[in-house]
């Protein structure tokens, strides 16, 4: 049995992929990315197992791309759309320091991981033993699934839990790393 609940949710949601970077082939070109930023698969949150539906999802043309989920770190700018891997983001890196810190830290190295920022105007509880289906898949109960959400930003992450995604940045070609929940390939 499915229980609707009118209350809004606002959560920052991480997914379990791998990310890279590639350097533009132009000096003067910005530095290109491309990635599932939520896959639409179950995760657990605390104790409560959640899920966000993809239908009827809501964001901008261009999406907001931060680091850490902080709106005085922009990083770039993405398009979203869904696709069967999840919500996909394309963009490019800015030019400015924290874009510029995102690229050197994966230039280095450094495993970077990816967050959504995901507002759901209401949630349906499902309850123990029910199922549905959410992103053609069947989930069942006990869970939460988001609905009605709108995808207020996407996050660069220095770590964001065990549902998020590594970055690795490549100056030399495009590199597609695959997890169990999503690709993601930046250029």
């Amino acid at each position: 049995m499915k229980t609707p609940n009118p209350t809004p949710l606002n959560l920052k949601l991480a997914t379990g992929t791998d990310v890279a970077f590639v350097a533009a082939t132009v000096a003067t070109e910005p530095r290109r990315f491309s990635g599932i930023a939520n896959s639409g698969r179950p995760f657990v949150l605390g104790d409560i197992n959640m899920v966000v539906d993809f239908e009827g999802i809501q964001y901008k043309a261009k999406t907001a791309v931060l680091v850490d989920h902080s709106g005085g770190r922009i990083a770039g700018v993405a398009e979203l759309s869904v696709t069967a891997d999840g919500l996909l983001a394309s963009g490019t890196l800015l030019g400015n320091e924290h874009g510029q810190a995102v690229a050197a830290a994966s230039d280095e190295g450094f495993p970077w991981e990816m967050s959504a920022y995901v507002q759901a105007a209401r949630y349906e509880e499902l309850l123990s033993g029910a199922t549905a289906t959410v992103n053609g898949h069947e989930v069942s109960g006990p869970m939460l699934i988001m609905r009605d959400c709108t995808i207020r930003e996407v996050s660069f992450m220095p770590t964001a839990g065990p549902m998020c995604a590594a970055a690795v940045f490549s100056a030399t070609k495009p590199t597609a790393f695959i997890s169990t929940k999503a690709i993601i390939l930046l250029m």
